[in-house]
Order: structure tokens, then C-alpha cells, then sequence
């Protein structure tokens, strides 16, 4: 058999960096974006990261208060927890092959905006089904900002400076996550459990507006 053309021994054949060559499958070396753009990207998927580790702080906190509010019971409180749990837990894989099939930016800005229809849906809710719904929106969006966050972000830095970003990232989470309860304990002594989850759009937004660049 004669050697296939140049165009398809070398053509990409997955968004995860795999290449075909003459010897096989081989690791291309990440897209040169640029250190401007490598910020924004570190910016995007950094604000993702804090979305995913604030919610349960926030929820945890703002507990008490959406029981008392709509008169729930021990079993209701659970599904609350557990409504964005499952699909965390269950589809955290899924998500990352779907961003190796359709792109990992475009799947992991999808699941920031899934996370903030989750958000509002909370904030809004005016029973205990709808509440539920959104807390699984949320857990949903998360599910799929985790894997797509952390390839995009692997993508945007050479080898070198990998481990510095994923740094970065860690401490602006578990920073969020150390904050987060403070600032929805203040929120519930002064007003409603409803704005401790609105509070979270300005930074669905800027993740929006970040990544989209």
C-alpha cells in the first residue's frame, strides 16, 4: 500500500491535543495564545472553579434559613444537598468527553451558563420542586465546568508553567470556598437566603465575559 498524503498523516483528530503522524498518535505541543490570553483563560476557569467549591459552602450555610422559609422537612433539607451532589458525582466524566467532542471552551462556557440558570432558578424558587430543579442545574454545570476548566486551562500554558497555573487556580478555590461562608452569614443576618445564590451571578457573568474573549 502506498503512504497516505501529507494532509492526512497529519491532521488533528481530537481536541485533545492528539495528532496523527507517520509513527502513530503523538501529543502536539498546546496552541500558543499568547500571555494575555493565557491570563483570561486563567482568569475564566479560575472563576469556574470558585463557582463549583462556593455553592456548597453557601448552601450549607443558608440551610437553616430555606427550611424555615418553606417549611421543609429533615428529608426535604437532604434533597436540597443531594440534588446538586448527584449529578457532580455521576457526570463529572461524561462532561469531560463531551468537551473531547465539542470543545472544551465551548462545553466549559456552556456549563457556567447552566450553573447560573441554576443560581437564579434558586434565588427565584417559589416552592420546594423548583428549588430542587436548580440546585441540580447547578450541580450539572458543575459536573461539567471541573473537567473542561482544568483542560482548558492545561491547554493555554506550555509545560513549564502548568503547574504555577493549576496553582493558582487551587488557591483562588479554596480561597472562594474559605470566604464564601462569611459573606452568606452576613447576607442571612441582614436579608434573605434567596441573595446568598444571586450573589453568585456577577461571577457567572465575569466567567462569561472572560471566557468568551
Amino acid at each position: 500500500m502506498g503512504r497516505d498524503p501529507p494532509h492526512l498523516r497529519d491532521c488533528v483528530v481530537s481536541s485533545a491535543s492528539l495528532i496523527l503522524t507517520d509513527r502513530g498518535l503523538a501529543l502536539s505541543e498546546p496552541k500558543a495564545v499568547g500571555a494575555q490570553g493565557s491570563t483570561k483563560v486563567l482568569a475564566a476557569s479560575s472563576l469556574g472553579g470558585c463557582l463549583v467549591f462556593v455553592s456548597s459552602a453557601v448552601v450549607t450555610v443558608a440551610l437553616a434559613a430555606i427550611g424555615r422559609d418553606m417549611r421543609l422537612s429533615p428529608l426535604d433539607l437532604q434533597w436540597v444537598m443531594n440534588a446538586e451532589l448527584l449529578p457532580l458525582a455521576a457526570l463529572t466524566l461524561v462532561a469531560g468527553a463531551l468537551g473531547d467532542r465539542f470543545g472544551q471552551k465551548r462545553i466549559f462556557l456552556g456549563g457556567i451558563a447552566l450553573y447560573g440558570l441554576g443560581a437564579a432558578a434558586i434565588g427565584f424558587a417559589p416552592s420546594f420542586a423548583p428549588l430542587i430543579v436548580g440546585r441540580f442545574l447547578q450541580g450539572l454545570g458543575e459536573a461539567v465546568i471541573l473537567p473542561n476548566g482544568l483542560s482548558v486551562l492545561g491547554q493555554a500554558f506550555p509545560a513549564d508553567k502548568k503547574a504555577r497555573a493549576v496553582g493558582i487556580w487551587s488557591a483562588a478555590a479554596a480561597v472562594a470556598s474559605g470566604v464564601a461562608p462569611a459573606i452568606a452569614g452576613a447576607i442571612l443576618d441582614h436579608g434573605s437566603w434567596r441573595t446568598t445564590f444571586l450573589m453568585l451571578l456577577p461571577v457567572v457573568a465575569g466567567a462569561l465575559a472572560v471566557g468568551a474573549v
